[in-house]
């Protein structure tokens, strides 16, 4: 059985780039184009990763990272953000509950990489807010 995977971004473009990769890869690749649409679907859909794009209009992905961390049931869900902003450094993206961030652009050898590890990982810890 396939491993599940929300991509969330409010490029279509890279939604669909994220789909065909990973589909590639033998993961199941479900979508959401916002922050609101993703945290309804992290909760429905219960996916092994949330790959989640920083800067989004509406509820950017530091604070969907957080409100995932907000729910003790999703404490140890891995959670990828990717960026093209490097001001956003690791320990922010660590400090806001993420496991590991992905700078774009980046090469689809290092994204399959990242996903690998954190859907294998099996020391994920629990963010406690």
């Amino acid at each position: 059985m396939s491993k599940s995977v929300l991509v969330v971004d409010d490029y279509a473009d890279i939604l669909y780039l994220f789909k065909l990769s990973l589909e590639s890869e033998g993961y199941e690749v479900k979508q959401a184009s916002n922050g609101k649409e993703a945290l309804a679907m992290v909760k429905e859909i219960n996916p092994e990763l949330v790959v989640l794009d920083v800067m989004m209009p509406d509820t950017d992905g530091l604070e969907v990272t957080r409100q995932i961390r907000s729910q003790p049931s999703l404490s140890t869900m891995p959670i990828l953000l990717v960026s093209a902003n490097y001001e956003i450094s690791q320990d922010c993206a660590y400090n806001n509950g993420a496991n590991d961030i992905l700078y774009k652009p980046f090469r689809l050898e290092k994204l399959f990489d990242k996903v690998k590890g954190l859907i294998k990982s099996e020391n994920i810890v629990s963010f406690k807010q």
